[in-house]
Formats: structure tokens, sequence, C-alpha cells
């Protein structure tokens, strides 16, 4: 997850400058890349997969 600017960038569906912006961003030589976060609470895989299942059945009623 992306919890502050530091930490990655959040780009739009379709918005295709600020995927480049992005993208040059955090290619860039010499850039330093964050650390990954270590998850806590739920298993992450999991409760993403539960949530796309609870949203899906909430589309069939």
């Amino acid at each position: 997850m992306i919890d502050c600017a530091s930490r990655g960038s959040v780009v739009p569906p379709g918005d295709r400058a600020r995927l480049v912006g992005a993208l040059n961003h955090w290619l860039m030589p010499g850039r330093q890349r964050p650390e990954p976060l270590v998850e806590s609470g739920p298993e992450p895989i999991g409760a993403y997969l539960d949530l796309f299942d609870r949203l899906v059945a909430q589309r069939g009623r």
C-alpha cells in the first residue's frame, strides 16, 4: 500500500501523462526506492480476493 508520496505514485486509470511522469520519476538513475512495507493484519492477497468476491457478489444482486 502507498501511504505517502515517498512510498510511490498513485496514477488514475487512463492518465497516460501521469503514468509516464511517475515511471520517469521512479526509474531515474540514482533514485532511491522505498523499502517494501511489512504488512500487518490480514494476509494482503487473501484480503484483496475476499474484497473482490464481496464486490462481485453485490453486483449480482
